[in-house]
């Protein structure tokens, strides 16, 4: 709690944002999220503020109920601070102390191991073929990930969790698709829980297009107690308009196969993927929610391609995914995407924590491909460096590239956002967006913030109607 004198001169912040609807208002603040609803006689108090008074004069001019606590509201949120107070020098010494966190891979808890380029998918937004594009590989050249190069990611990954004393950790097989490589995945199963069950929390989650999915395969899974992270883009039309087979056979049958053997073995997941682009758009609707519920699930993410530029309108965009987000709440079920990262962080301040628009922006992420180059993003194409060349203080120390990124996208550092509504919860957006706008020269990345703006007002605008 933030204590002020009586006679200390307020101001109201330039920061602040307000959503207001018929009976109340909700504020939020453009670097610090804090989001508050307020009653309309706390809104005018506020507004008392955008001159330099203090509390005393408050009191001595204006008899308002619940003074004293609407006032701290206000500061507490930092809606409210003593005049000449530099709202962006405190944020910008948060992240002076949020930088010495990131040094050395402090805040990393997640290992992703590529396990396969390779993927019997040819999706038409897929992003892990976006990235072998980027680096130069054919199909012809891409790799299965060897025992010898998962079990050197592992042990690297420990050694950290070890040096920074982590227990809860997550180890994901990704792709191209990791069940390609099931040989190897069960090898690190087998050897992380032999070695290293006993020291740490370990979650293990595959992400898998599940068509791969045989029954020995599921009793693995379940023997390992692996999370089953999973896409389906839309019911049979809208799927197997974008997420097809090399030869351009849709893929939804022999998805909803593998899921059928999941359930059959009881680890079928509570929810799963979506992702939208132009050729699937105008396929997506309630019936994808009311087939969610049939099948017992209760999330599902729902994300337009964020690196291909699609010909639908922002607005249309934004109408359909809060049709559908609306619709799926009546029924119990949740959905989500990037374009609602800005509206959690609004709910983790800047203020507490470190905010970034993903895990790997963070610090969070270690990303280990086939041939042992480290990324942030496991759909990222800027190498950070070598696990056989490069020791750990040269992958994550001050002067690595990795400390470069992760501070550069810092709240605050971010001079293209500054004076946005969201800066401080959108944070730039995703990486591999920015990745893909630099070297193609679109505007992917103002589309997506655009999207998130109009999603961000909107949703608040949801919870204020629901009090």
């Amino acid at each position: 709690m933030r204590r002020l004198s009586e006679n200390q001169k307020l101001i109201a912040s330039t920061f602040t944002q307000t959503i207001i609807n018929k009976r109340s208002a909700i504020i939020y603040h453009s670097l610090f999220g804090n989001p508050n609803i307020i009653t309309f006689p706390a809104l005018k108090l506020f507004k008392i503020f955008h001159r330099a008074c203090s509390l005393a004069d408050v009191r001595r001019n204006f008899d308002i109920e619940g003074l004293d606590e609407a006032i701290q509201i206000l500061i507490d949120g930092f809606f409210l601070n003593p005049e000449g107070f530099n709202e962006r020098g405190f944020l910008h010494k948060l992240m002076q102390r949020y930088k010495k966190e990131v040094k050395n891979g402090h805040l990393i808890n997640f290992l992703s191991l590529v396990m396969s380029e390779v993927c019997n998918f040819s999706c038409s937004y897929c992003f892990a073929n976006k990235k072998l594009i980027d680096n130069g590989f054919s199909n012809q050249r891409c790799e299965l990930m060897g025992f010898k190069t998962a079990q050197k990611a592992v042990d690297i990954f420990f050694e950290l969790m070890k040096e920074h004393d982590k227990q809860d950790v997550t180890i994901n097989f990704g792709g191209g698709e990791p069940l390609l490589n099931f040989k190897t995945i069960l090898q690190i199963l087998s050897y992380v829980k032999r070695k290293y069950s006993g020291q740490y929390n370990i979650t293990f989650v595959l992400n898998t297009n599940c068509s791969k999915i045989t029954e020995r395969i599921a009793s693995v899974l379940k023997q390992y107690k692996v999370n089953i992270a999973t896409s389906l883009d839309g019911l049979k039309p809208g799927n197997d308009a974008v997420r097809i087979y090399r030869d351009g056979r849709g893929t939804f049958d022999d998805i909803l196969k593998g899921w059928k053997m999941l359930k059959k073995i009881g680890i079928l997941p509570d929810g799963f993927m979506v992702t939208v682009n132009q050729a699937n758009f105008h396929l997506i609707d309630e019936r994808l929610i009311d087939f969610v519920s049939a099948n017992q699930m209760r999330d599902v993410r729902i994300d337009i391609d964020v690196i291909h530029q699609i010909n639908i309108s922002i607005e249309d965009v934004a109408c359909k995914l809060l049709a559908l987000r609306r619709y799926a709440a009546k029924l119990g079920i949740t959905v989500n995407g990037f374009w609602d990262r800005p509206l959690e962080n609004i709910f983790n301040p800047s203020s507490k924590e470190f905010t970034a628009f993903c895990g790997g922006i963070r610090g969070n992420s270690l990303i280990v491909n086939p041939r042992g180059k480290v990324y942030l993003c496991g759909y990222s194409s800027e190498v950070l460096g070598d696990i056989f060349i490069n020791s750990p203080e040269e992958i994550f120390g001050p002067e690595s590239k990795y400390y470069q990124i992760v501070c550069s996208k810092m709240p605050g550092e971010i001079l293209a956002c500054r004076g946005c509504a969201i800066e401080g919860q959108c944070v730039g957006g995703c990486y591999v967006a920015f990745e893909t706008e630099r070297r193609k020269k679109n505007n992917v990345v103002a589309r997506n913030c655009e999207l998130y703006r109009i999603m961000t007002e909107e949703l608040l605008k949801d919870i204020t109607f629901s009090q």
